[in-house]
């Protein structure tokens, strides 16, 4: 089996489950293997919104049935729990429609939004609007992007260009790690 075949097979469960966790670089690179013609673009946006929505709707539901879990109680006794809980007080609605595009708080707003009075069937139709506009921005930058690499490199072969996407994406993850390091060090100086 060749290695685009494999890709073809696997890629779409791979973006569907890399979209619910870790979201952005998943669904740019999703777009950019469209792009290079990898996978189908409607498999890649469906994917990806699928995946998008899935997360939201289940940590949506964490939040309103399992809110005595340890782990949602060490959540919601975050600093940004109150945050998020005061913006949801002001714009619930646009809250709802926006928490994707909301760094650092993407697991945290529907989980926070689970634990209000927000009503299950409201979040979940703003739920499937939002994460729709969520995979069309993300994996159009992708495509969108691929365009632009093959304009400046090239046609790559399909090996470089899916190891310039990895390397891409792990890159992005280093920095957030290295970001979300630097914020809690800071928040403990603060304190």
């Amino acid at each position: 089996m060749s290695f685009e075949a494999l890709v073809g097979q696997v890629g779409p469960l791979f973006l569907f489950v890399g979209s619910g966790t870790e979201g952005e670089a998943v669904a740019v690179g999703g777009g950019a293997m469209a792009h290079r013609g990898i996978l189908p673009l409607w498999q890649v946006g469906l994917a990806v919104f699928g995946g998008s929505l899935v997360q939201g709707q289940a940590l949506f539901l964490s939040g309103r049935y399992l809110r005595e879990m340890a782990w949602v109680r060490d959540v919601t006794a975050k600093p940004a729990y109150g945050r998020v809980a005061q913006g949801l007080a002001r714009h619930p609605i646009k809250l709802a429609l926006s928490f994707r595009f909301l760094f650092g708080l993407r697991s945290l707003t529907p989980l926070v939004l689970g634990t209000s009075t927000v009503a299950a069937l409201r979040f979940a139709l703003l739920n499937v609007v939002g994460a729709l506009i969520w995979a069309t921005v993300f994996v159009g930058l992708g495509y969108v992007f691929g365009t632009g690499i093959e304009r400046l490199f090239g046609r790559l072969p399909v090996h470089i260009h899916l190891t310039a996407v990895v390397v891409c994406a792990v890159v992005l993850l280093v920095g957030i790690w290295v970001w979300r390091r630097l914020n809690r060090k800071r928040s403990v100086e603060v304190v």
